[in-house]
């Protein structure tokens, strides 16, 4: 009798677990399944530093085209890197000039100004693969002068000098400036400057007149050259001087940086 019991109690729960069908198992060598929706596949990440620690807070921007200085808003930007200094940018294949900045405030837009901090990705553009990450790791830079800072002209003229700076190695040169001078003394705030350079190096320094001019190239104007600052002279003439007359402009006045101090030849 209690046999008959138990079966009449059994059948109705052996009944509703029959209702629902077992979990399927993956076949053996089934492919894994795919990544959840919205998980980067495929874009640019590293790690930004500063004075060689990790930097927190910062963004790296990513340009579709090469612009001069990259100050307009950018294609596309990463999260606020993390406590490690870790970033990442989701990106479709492509090249990408990249930017990296921390402002000051906090805030993510807005002009840059001196105590943020920013580098130019040297290796621009990067490249982004299908299916895969382009490492790109970036040590900051305090900004010392206005991102617009220019003194002489406010806008262009049809007087001036233009060039190219580059490095000892013969590569173009960005976020420095091209400087000129009224007179022979050179070691002190320049009269006239060029805009920030872009990756290409190019620079253009609009004059009021034409004239005798002593032209040279710095990271910083704001103050006397510091031993080991980015520094270089045009060398194109014994004095550094270039003649430029009213109404055209000098090209091809190319000047090299290396350490300001270091002796010739080294």
């Amino acid at each position: 009798m209690k046999s008959l019991i138990a079966a009449a109690l059994l059948m109705p729960l052996l009944a509703a677990c029959a209702a629902y069908p077992a979990r399927p198992t993956p076949a053996s060598g089934a492919a894994s399944p795919a990544a959840p929706v919205g998980t980067p596949a495929q874009g640019v990440r590293g790690v930004l530093t500063y004075q060689g620690r990790p930097l927190a807070g910062a963004s790296v921007y990513a340009y579709r085209r090469q612009s001069s200085n990259f100050l307009g808003p950018a294609d596309f930007a990463s999260a606020p890197s993390g406590r490690d200094g870790s970033y990442l940018i989701d990106l479709v294949e492509g090249s990408y000039w990249l930017v990296a900045r921390k402002r000051a405030s906090g805030s993510d837009a807005g002009p840059l100004v001196p105590g943020d901090l920013q580098r130019l990705h040297p290796g621009n553009p990067a490249a982004v693969a299908p299916g895969a990450f382009t490492t790109v790791d970036l040590d900051l830079e305090e900004m010392r002068d206005l991102m617009f800072s220019r003194t002489g002209p406010r806008g262009p003229t049809a007087t001036g000098i233009r060039g190219r700076i580059t490095d000892e190695a013969g590569a173009p040169v960005a976020w420095v400036f091209a400087i000129a001078y009224t007179s022979a003394d050179m070691r002190r705030v320049p009269d006239l400057t060029s805009a920030m350079t872009a990756a290409d190096g190019l620079f253009v320094i609009y004059l009021p007149a034409g004239g005798r001019y002593w032209v040279g190239a710095r990271k910083h104007i704001r103050d006397k050259p510091a031993p080991g600052e980015p520094y270089g002279l045009y060398e194109g003439s014994p004095d550094h001087a270039v003649e430029v007359a009213t109404g055209s402009f000098a090209d091809g006045i190319d000047i090299v940086l290396k350490g300001f101090g270091r002796p010739a030849g080294e």
